[in-house]
């Protein structure tokens, strides 16, 4: 919960400035700064849901009552399914403060934010499924208090490493694209196709492991 703090904290600095920023951007970067603004915006989303730790937990958070979620009559893919939907969900949140900070302070169109919301949430859900399944392979399931799957689990920086090196990648083809001369448009729509098939290979792949990673866990 706390790095929900974080977008909050750039909101309201941007609030304590009292000026808008765009012309100031302008300036310095040209032609498409809303383009590179909105960019750099979704690596910021993205980074942030890495390191939440709502995904990264969600087995961990169980511990020795895991065996609980292997007995209930509900299939592992599914109860996998609702750990990442509820993890999406939370990076929503999220992304809504960044959505303030592009409307009030950058200026953004409508046609902006829109694209803004939907390549965050498509960001959101191959970030989580990262985080989700180390914690799948992973999981800390020994501890004797809450804290200590999260705060005292390093599976979840190297989950967040993953999934930063996930939208590294995804960032360094984007780059090149955009050398290519491509326009902002197109690149969303590349962009947003890219966090969509590799959510899919993603989910697919979580959906396969579930069952047996599930029935090892706790044995």
């Amino acid at each position: 919960l706390n790095l929900l703090i974080v977008p909050i904290v750039i909101l309201f600095g941007f609030m304590g400035s009292g000026q808008e920023f765009m012309p100031f951007l302008e300036v310095g970067l040209g032609e498409g700064t809303r383009g590179i603004v909105l960019l750099v915006m979704l690596g910021i989303h993205g980074a942030l849901t890495g390191l939440n730790q709502i995904a990264s937990t969600a087995i961990s958070r169980e511990g020795r009552l895991f065996w609980l979620s292997k007995t209930i009559p509900v299939p592992a893919k599914i109860q996998l399914r609702a750990k990442l939907i509820y993890s999406v969900l939370f990076a929503s949140a999220q992304l809504s403060v960044l959505v303030a900070v592009a409307l009030i302070f950058f200026k953004f169109t409508l046609a902006d934010l829109l694209a803004l919301v939907v390549l965050g949430v498509l960001v959101s859900v191959p970030v989580s499924a990262i985080c989700l399944l180390n914690d799948l392979f992973r999981p800390k399931l020994n501890w004797s208090e809450p804290q200590q799957a999260m705060k005292g689990n390093w599976q979840t920086m190297i989950a967040a490493l993953f999934s930063w090196s996930y939208l590294a990648i995804i960032g360094v083809l984007l780059k090149f694209l955009l050398g290519m001369g491509l326009s902002y448009s197109l690149l969303y729509v590349i962009g947003g196709f890219l966090l969509a098939a590799s959510s899919l290979l993603l989910v697919r792949w979580m959906d396969a492991a579930a069952q047996g990673q599930y029935s090892s866990l706790l044995d």
